[in-house]
């Protein structure tokens, strides 16, 4: 039972009049809070050590700082403040979620701790949450947040799969440093990985961004060049004749390279190329929210279908899916995917109709879609892991393929806002 003083407060300020504690801390208890109805809950954190005097202006500033912070790998502080009695609130989105440490324990249990990808897929927008809070000058807010207890691992299907809980000022003060940040979330991927961390990488790296992503990606050490020396001309001097002069080639010309042949693309390699990625071994659903304008060739697929692509690379897209450019491959011109821990779609651009059929699968299970605005066909991929289907729109977008992927793969395609 919340403290009557506590319980008003929370009535007054955010219409929240059920309370009911759902744990401690070394410092404080935490409680859930809800209206009347049940529709709204949050989490209320309060300390059981009074402030500092004078701290209640500082804490007022930093409630009004807590709109910067807001980050879809956080359960995200709404508000903080000091009771009557002079303790610290925080209220929070209420945690829900198993420890990572459980999901760690079962993979040493069995002898497989996770390869780097698969870790970078689990805490990779948390690192990019250690980042904004360390450059908005709040580090401390996560202070107690980052480790394998209080990192909470979200359910199937949830996007972002890890979230970082207990988030927020403390009564004590705030004095974890960017560095021991850092070293912390360092030591998280060691966990989930085996593997010690990297201190040479942590130091060099300026970010838990770029440490992750390095660790995927290590750069190669330089290495020394290697000359041809088959295909650069022999200059010779005559034994006999020291003062010979030495003989010209001012008409050298460099072998042209030997043309490669265009790698052939059966469908087969294409549903390959096009899926890669879309297993839960796969980087490419770690979002970033950064945006930037789409080349010139991913712009004409953005602007072909502005539905379902995002106006920008790295923006949402239909179905809140994040598109970012793709590598195209074999006759392809360009490609963006648009993608979520469990879902995909790929456009891909080729240069006319008949390059994008020849992707295609020849099947007599083809279905059909459309309206009076416009039509396609749609064919699905067999022998895959999860659904996927290919999606090819008619008319003046018959140079592009679809390509849907995931659990609700065939409900999704038939929702494509194409027409």
């Amino acid at each position: 039972m919340a403290d009557p003083q506590l319980s008003q407060l929370l009535h007054d300020k955010y219409a929240l009049t059920e309370t009911a504690e759902t744990g401690t801390t070394a410092t404080s208890t935490l409680l859930s809070a809800s209206n009347t109805w049940g529709t709204t809950v949050r989490e209320v954190e309060v300390f059981n050590e009074p402030v500092a005097d004078g701290a209640s202006e500082h804490i007022a500033q930093i409630a009004q700082s807590l709109s910067w912070l807001q980050d879809q790998a956080v359960f995200n502080v709404e508000d903080c403040g000091v009771t009557d009695s002079g303790t610290l609130y925080v209220l929070r989105e209420p945690a829900q979620g198993q420890p990572l440490r459980s999901l760690i324990d079962g993979r040493v249990t069995w002898g497989s701790p996770f390869p780097i990808q698969e870790a970078a897929n689990l805490v990779g927008p948390v690192a990019e949450a250690v980042d904004k809070y360390i450059a908005n000058g709040r580090a401390g807010f996560l202070g107690r947040s980052i480790n394998t207890d209080t990192l909470l691992v979200q359910p199937a299907g949830v996007f972002p799969p890890v979230k970082v809980a207990l988030v927020g000022p403390t009564a004590a003060g705030n004095s974890v440093s960017d560095s021991v940040l850092r070293r912390q979330f360092a030591d998280v991927v060691a966990e989930l990985t085996g593997q010690p961390v990297d201190e040479a990488l942590l130091e060099q790296t300026g970010s838990a961004t770029e440490y992750l992503k390095t660790l995927i990606n290590p750069t190669p050490a330089p290495q020394p060049q290697e000359w041809d020396t088959t295909q650069m001309p022999q200059q010779h001097f005559p034994d006999t004749d020291p003062g010979m002069p030495a003989v010209q080639y001012d008409d050298y010309q460099q072998p042209a390279p030997a043309k490669k042949k265009k790698p052939v693309w059966p469908w087969v390699a294409a549903g390959v190329l096009l899926l890669a990625g879309a297993g839960a071994g796969g980087y490419w659903y770690w979002q970033n929210t950064s945006t930037e304008p789409w080349g010139d060739t991913e712009a004409e697929i953005a602007q072909a279908f502005p539905d379902v692509v995002s106006d920008e690379e790295g923006g949402r897209g239909f179905d809140n899916l994040t598109c970012r450019t793709a590598e195209a491959e074999g006759d392809a011109q360009s490609k963006i995917r648009c993608a979520s821990p469990d879902a995909g779609i790929s456009i891909t651009k080729f240069e006319n109709a008949q390059a994008r059929d020849a992707v295609i699968p020849a099947s007599d299970k083809v279905e059909r879609f459309g309206n009076d605005n416009c039509e396609f066909s749609s064919t699905q991929l067999e022998d895959q892991d999860l659904p996927a289907y290919f999606v090819a729109p008619e008319g003046d977008k018959a140079n592009y393929l679809l390509l849907v992927n995931g659990k609700n793969a065939d409900k999704m395609r038939a929702q494509l806002p194409l027409c």
